[in-house]
């Protein structure tokens, strides 16, 4: 059960409030806030909080849950594993959103070259607002 877990109320609040990459160690438990997925972890259970729409990074870490341990991390301890899922599913999530940035980026220099246009022009200021926000979301 809960014997041992030092996890306070101020803890769980904590996970609200934040809005930069944190992890709080505590007696039984880790806090891990990790933008969009935040989690307490204790030595047998894993708790994520997610907000709506953040589908896209939720379901591979379900998957990647789901599927447990590799074979030669078998002995390796489950708020570690679990750890290693969260950190692993953010950073590809956010590395897909880099790929869609450059991949978008390359559309729009290619049509740059070729004309310059008010829509055009707009599309850039698109792509350098969503880019921003990924480099927000990577820096926290």
């Amino acid at each position: 059960g809960a014997q041992g877990i030092s996890l306070q109320l101020r803890d769980i609040r904590f996970l609200q409030g934040v809005s930069e990459p944190a992890l709080l160690v505590r007696r039984g438990a880790l806090v891990v806030c990790l933008d969009p997925v935040n989690a307490i972890v204790t030595h047998a259970e894993g708790f994520m909080l997610v907000p709506e729409g953040a589908d896209r990074v939720l379901e591979p870490l379900l998957a990647k849950l789901r599927e447990g341990p590799a074979d030669d991390d078998a002995n390796l301890p489950f708020e570690f594993f679990v750890l290693e899922a969260l950190l692993v599913t953010v950073i590809t999530s956010h590395m897909q959103d880099v790929r869609e940035c450059i991949s978008e980026a390359k559309k729009v220099l290619q049509n740059i070259r070729k004309t310059i246009s008010s829509r055009l022009l707009n599309r850039v200021l698109i792509l350098k607002k969503r880019m921003n926000e990924v480099l927000d979301a990577v820096r926290g």
